[in-house]
């Protein structure tokens, strides 16, 4: 009964912070929008990021996936035990 208990609690707890997360997303993108949409009214120039911000996003998780399973200094070479 407790442990039922526990999950939840452990479930609600989840649904929470998953619904924060997106409201804190939506948050984020209603602010660039409006900072896109006052730069556009003075005239600078507005910098579209969300193309570079996934590459970079794929290039970090494919280096990751890349390294899974490598020696850990793999590419410098062993120093010698000092007596």
């Amino acid at each position: 009964m407790t442990i039922q208990i526990l999950l939840a609690g452990g479930l609600l707890l989840l649904l929470a912070m998953f619904a924060s997360g997106l409201m804190l997303i939506r948050d984020l993108n209603r602010q660039e929008r409006t900072t896109n949409r006052v730069r556009v009214i003075h005239g600078e120039r507005v910098e579209n990021r969300s193309g570079t911000d996934l590459a970079v996003l794929r290039e970090a998780i494919m280096g990751g996936i890349a390294r899974v399973g490598q020696p850990r200094h793999a590419g410098r070479p062993r120093e010698k035990a000092r007596c």
